[in-house]
């Protein structure tokens, strides 16, 4: 009688609800795959992308700071490969595989404190990059926010 516990997930034993996060942004993403392929080769190529996105993230956000790709790159591919990324992607969290904000907060806190050109709209990006955050994981937002109050 619990609405938090739902048997639907791992039968019979079950599990509480608010274990589980919706990840409503790569849904809509991969809806054309899911919808050609099946949840399935979506999920996979949800876990492939993942840690690639995230890395490439990075490598973007680190442009104002470094110059040469070489540097960038070996960081990205640090970020999107290292310990943190494999050991989620070993056990299936899709949803932490996707770890977009950080970069993002490293490209705003440039675009914001160090060369403000166009503040409103950096901080319209900004605002954007953490609804679709919220829509991946709403610990990431949670954690990320109280870093910055």
């Amino acid at each position: 009688m619990n609405p938090l516990f739902t048997t639907y997930q791992h039968h019979p034993v079950g599990v509480n609800a608010m274990w589980n996060t919706t990840v409503l942004a790569l849904g809509v993403l991969f809806a054309p795959v899911t919808l050609t392929a099946g949840p399935i080769a979506a999920y996979n190529v949800a876990m492939i992308l993942g840690p690639v996105a995230s890395g490439l993230a990075l490598v973007a956000a680190l442009r104002p700071y470094v110059a040469r790709l070489a540097p960038r790159a070996v960081a990205g591919l640090l970020y999107g490969f290292g310990p943190f990324m494999i050991a989620h992607a070993s056990v299936g969290h899709v949803n932490l595989v996707w770890a977009l904000l950080p970069p993002v907060l490293l490209w705003a806190a440039h675009a914001l404190f160090v060369r403000p050109v166009a503040p409103v709209r950096t901080g319209a990006l900004l605002g954007l990059a953490f609804a679709v955050q919220t829509a991946l994981y709403q610990q990431t937002v949670a954690l990320a926010r109280s870093r910055w109050s």
